[in-house]
């Protein structure tokens, strides 16, 4: 099955889900926010990881629950993408999160794979790539996130 087909099949379902998307750069969040709406009806915004962590804690508190996907830039202000995934795995350790940057030095991409991250994506974004790793995030919501059995 290709991609296209995968997604018309998950489409019904990844509407449902709830997503926290925390990107820096105003038109790199508004172009990427403008794609994530094709897949998602359910989409928090923020600014930086400061912003993310906010939105994270309040939503868990006020839905009795988690986001389903977080997406998230690396290097951001006021807390970065790896601090801001460290806090979320130590509230929530079978979080589904996606990591996008420009920059991918190894030492963290060793830190963010160490800490469980589900994939990293690379900038500038491909859209055969963003597609592929939107259907496995969704794939692994639609699944029970079983992806550390």
């Amino acid at each position: 099955m290709d991609n296209i087909e995968k997604l018309k099949e998950l489409l019904p379902f990844s509407k449902q889900l709830n997503v926290l998307f925390i990107e820096d750069n105003m038109e790199v969040r508004n172009q990427i926010e403008k794609m994530l709406g094709n897949f998602f009806n359910n989409i928090d915004l923020a600014k930086d990881g400061e912003e993310g962590m906010e939105l994270y804690k309040n939503f868990q508190k006020e839905k009795e629950d988690f986001y389903d996907i977080v997406i998230t830039d690396l290097s951001m202000p006021k807390m970065g993408g790896i601090d801001l995934c460290k806090e979320i795995l130590g509230i929530n350790d079978k979080q589904v999160i996606l990591v996008i940057s420009a920059y991918s030095h190894p030492e963290n991409l060793f830190e963010l794979i160490n800490l469980g991250i589900t994939k990293f994506i690379q900038k500038p974004i491909e859209q055969k790539n963003i597609l592929e790793t939107i259907i496995y995030a969704i794939e692994l919501c639609k699944n029970g996130n079983n992806r550390f059995e």
